[in-house]
């Protein structure tokens, strides 16, 4: 993980600066401490040695010394901005200073950077991710950040406990589950096959997961999700047999109006998608249901008002602006109708991730 070179016109003088440096290299493996020492050195002579400031942050983050450690790997992200594994570990040590907004949004930015080829450190930069998506409620966010090590092939027992986690929608801490030990353990198993594309396993995991807990929170949810892409009956009976365990389960309602919608049923989809705003009105994909519903039915005005709710909680959301211009287009709108399609495209184009609360089918 070496920061981006610098230019010639920067490069340290040699003398003093030359021999730090070589010294600071050689102590990164053995001594943290020493490592720190010199190369706080080094950029003391050279203030513009992005990779000086690197080395010292991730030796002072092996020091435990977050504090100094976030200090020295900003100083590194802003003289090498496109590197990717600054950025993270800035993020993993704000982390470890409980800065979790900063922290979510530096790890965010090094992965759309690029992370480098080391499979330990990005297990623990996506892992981390999800757990402070968790922190917030926001399980599809905390998905995404494992999806990748799932495809990847890393099944640690950290992916896996966060998989398990986030796939239950368990907004708890890592380590915070001892007597749902084996529920989370089976849950992540089944859900990482799922995105691993181990598709014999997954079977059998989801299968399991329904004989020996049929009772459980999350986990009707769960084989609802996996079976959305298969056989719509089958998820709308999970989903259902989910309202029965947890009758408050906002994305249990959120999904059974997404699937009526995906049906062309939008006249069933409206009482879950109501009850979703009602038990959660600060809900993304609650919002967006119960406005697509009411589009559908030709409802307008409370559909642009649905929809414009939605705009407020995640303006970079992409599909409440692909639903809100047709809504403005059925309005006789063709201005805010083209202004908004036109902000769906540069969204889609750009990748922005899925928002909201649980594994999602748009």
């Amino acid at each position: 993980m070496r920061c981006q070179a610098q230019s010639p016109a920067q490069s340290p003088a040699p003398a003093d600066f030359d021999s730090l440096a070589r010294r600071a290299a050689a102590a990164l493996q053995q001594s943290p401490q020493e490592a720190a020492h010199l190369y706080r050195q080094t950029v003391t002579l050279r203030p513009s040695w992005a990779e000086g400031w690197f080395y010292l942050g991730a030796s002072e983050y092996q020091l435990k010394h977050y504090r100094e450690a976030r200090e020295a790997l900003a100083r590194a992200g802003e003289l090498a901005p496109d590197n990717g594994a600054a950025w993270a570990f800035l993020g993993l040590a704000e982390y470890e200073l409980a800065d979790y907004p900063r922290a979510m949004a530096h790890i965010v930015k090094a992965e759309a950077l690029g992370l480098p080829d080391n499979p330990q450190f990005v297990s623990t930069v996506r892992v981390r991710g999800s757990w402070m998506a968790m922190r917030a409620s926001d399980f599809t966010a905390a998905i995404e950040q494992l999806h990748p090590l799932a495809l990847s092939g890393d099944r640690s027992p950290a992916v896996i406990e966060a998989f398990g986690m986030a796939a239950l929608t368990m907004p708890l801490v890592p380590g915070a589950v001892p007597e749902k030990r084996a529920l989370v353990d089976l849950a992540g198993r089944a859900i990482w096959a799922l995105y691993a594309q181990q598709w014999t396993d997954a079977d059998s995991l989801f299968s399991q997961l329904g004989t020996q807990y049929p009772k459980e929170p999350g986990v009707h949810y769960l084989r609802g999700i996996y079976y959305v892409d298969r056989d719509i009956p089958a998820a709308l009976k999970e989903f259902a047999a989910e309202l029965e365990v947890t009758p408050a389960h906002v994305m249990a309602h959120v999904q059974i109006a997404i699937l009526h919608l995906r049906t062309g049923e939008p006249d069933a989809a409206l009482a879950p998608a109501r009850e979703a705003v009602r038990l959660a009105p600060g809900n993304l994909l609650g919002r967006l249901a119960l406005g697509r519903a009411l589009l559908a039915l030709e409802k307008t005005a409370p559909a642009m008002a649905e929809l414009e709710a939605a705009l407020k909680i995640d303006p970079a959301y992409p599909h409440t602006h692909f639903y809100l211009a047709q809504a403005y287009r059925q309005a006789g709108r063709e201005e805010d109708a083209r202004r908004e399609q036109a902000e769906f495209t540069k969204l889609k184009d750009a990748g922005n991730p899925a928002a909201g609360a649980g594994p999602v089918q748009k």
